[in-house]
């Protein structure tokens, strides 16, 4: 017989000291399962305009029965409270985030004011965002066996999950039909979530990127909640296979990204859409004239490989986007792919 007392809670982690005017206190949910296993964290809403993990948590956390759990699963779903009732990235500012600078104690630059960069051991300046990170890893994510991030990105550009290598498997499981695999050893440490386990491999960390920013969309909630899912039925935690796409693409690190850029006026029309996989010489994306609806420049791929984005003036963030083009502006992207993956579906 198991001593452990199965259930759910709410509760709110409190940070340690003021910071820039403000004490955090951060929404905690718990699940508890019937027989004791791995620590899972689940955390969303770092930045202000990335609400569909928000969206996903909540489904997760009342379906989850605690009678069938093996270990536990604790979600912190609004890492950045002020930004996401703000409506901002970043909370007090976002500009830093662009201008990459902000001045701290020793005089270097830093990302301070944005969340996922201040996971960091000694932190460099005395932020609302660095006192948020440094009491979720001293609670939660020092004691974890899997941490599963939740972001989110323009509607121009594909949901993305991605690990490190050692996790290829557990990234797979996740189910998204696009993923990336990360070497630690090979990338700098930028003080994300992700760069947690960059030392050692651990803990098992994935990253999620969800579109679009600002508004919550049902396909990206769908995601967001099949991978946790997925996640916790491939450590063993919940009952199940994880459900997976029949066709996966896969991304190394840094796998080449081509930009399509505009020589001409007008509107953009995408031939094809962020998702899609297309062979070389495929038209992939036009402008044509206002005046006479007629074709004056199109952009053909130049290999196999998957649409990044496609259709609009830019992608990433979420700036006022356009379908229409001048000559050199962006219009979308074209990733390298590493493999494409088929998978045994079965009913």
């Amino acid at each position: 017989m198991s001593n452990v007392m199965a259930g759910k809670e709410r509760s709110f982690l409190e940070v340690e000291k003021w910071a820039q005017g403000v004490k955090a206190r951060l929404p905690v949910l718990k699940v508890t399962g019937s027989v004791p296993g791995p620590l899972a964290v689940i955390t969303a809403g770092q930045h202000g305009r990335e609400l569909n993990g928000i969206a996903a948590i909540e489904k997760l956390f009342n379906r989850l029965d605690p009678e069938k759990l093996k270990g536990t699963v604790v979600f912190l779903p609004v890492m950045n409270p002020i930004a996401v009732l703000s409506r901002r990235q970043d909370f007090p500012m976002e500009e830093f985030r662009y201008r990459r600078v902000y001045l701290d104690r020793s005089g270097g630059p830093t990302l301070a004011y944005n969340m996922d960069r201040c996971w960091i051991d000694n932190p460099t300046a005395d932020t609302y965002t660095f006192a948020i990170t440094q009491a979720v890893k001293k609670t939660w994510m020092s004691k974890a066996d899997l941490i599963i991030d939740l972001h989110g990105w323009s509607d121009t550009s594909i949901s993305l999950v991605w690990g490190y290598r050692e996790n290829e498997e557990l990234v797979k499981a996740f189910g998204l039909p696009w993923f990336k695999i990360r070497d630690r050893l090979d990338e700098q440490s930028f003080g994300m979530v992700l760069n947690l386990a960059r030392e050692t491999g651990k803990p098992r960390i994935l990253v999620c990127e969800l579109t679009p920013q600002s508004v919550l969309n049902h396909v990206s909630v769908e995601y967001a909640f099949r991978g946790m899912s997925n996640s916790l039925k491939f450590l063993g935690m919940i009952d199940g296979k994880p459900e997976i796409p029949p066709v996966q693409y896969q991304m190394r690190q840094n796998a080449k990204m081509t930009g399509m850029v505009s020589q001409a006026e007008g509107l953009i029309i995408a031939e094809a859409l962020p998702g899609e996989f297309v062979r070389k010489g495929q038209t992939v994306t036009r402008v044509v004239s206002l005046e006479t609806l007629e074709t004056l420049w199109s952009y053909q791929a130049p290999e196999d490989c998957l649409v990044f984005g496609n259709g609009r003036t830019l992608w990433g963030e979420d700036l006022k986007e356009s379908s229409i083009a001048y000559p050199g502006f962006s219009v979308g992207n074209l990733v390298e792919v590493e493999k494409v993956i088929t998978n045994s579906v079965t009913e």
